[in-house]
């Protein structure tokens, strides 16, 4: 009896030193450990995949737009106006930014009314028409009859000045 009552305190005594043992043996451990590092791998591998598919999709998609090229030219023709005007915060949409585009800087054009030979008559009419409003603006307030026109129109065949006289 003894010996039997000594074989379960010594069983007792194992059990409760197995329970009351922070470190688990060391190879069970081992499998914890791959098992739940193969889990993180694999949830890194999920979310470095998800991340680099939406940066694939997004850059994909901006290096496929065909009007991207458009659009910054005219976000750089919109903030070179905003500057020469001293105006660095104007706000306009994409339709006024791709017009923007087509505006012409005055400071670049070399031609003058002096560098165009012949169309005396026509060059005549739009110094009057167009010019002379915007230096002498006191002469055109009065009445409905003086008021300065609000556009000219150029017609004609090709070949006849037009364009050179718009510049």
């Amino acid at each position: 009896a003894t010996a039997i009552a000594t074989a379960a305190a010594t069983a007792a005594s194992a059990s409760t030193a197995a329970t009351a043992d922070p470190m688990p043996p060391r190879q069970g451990s081992m499998v914890a450990d791959r098992a739940g590092g193969v889990a993180m791998l694999d949830l890194i591998a999920s979310a470095v995949s998800v991340v680099g598919s939406v940066l694939l999709i997004t850059y994909g998609l901006r290096a496929m737009d065909p009007g991207r090229g458009a659009r910054e030219a005219a976000t750089k023709k919109k903030q070179e106006i905003a500057k020469r005007l001293g105006r660095p915060n104007i706000t306009t949409n994409t339709y006024e930014d791709m017009i923007a585009v087509d505006v012409a800087n005055p400071d670049t054009i070399s031609t003058t009314f002096d560098t165009i030979g012949g169309l005396g008559h026509m060059k005549q009419s739009l110094h009057e028409l167009v010019i002379l409003p915007l230096l002498r603006p006191e002469l055109f307030t009065g009445g409905n009859l003086l008021k300065p026109v609000k556009g000219v129109m150029l017609y004609g065949p090709p070949g006849t000045g037009k364009t050179l006289l718009a510049k």
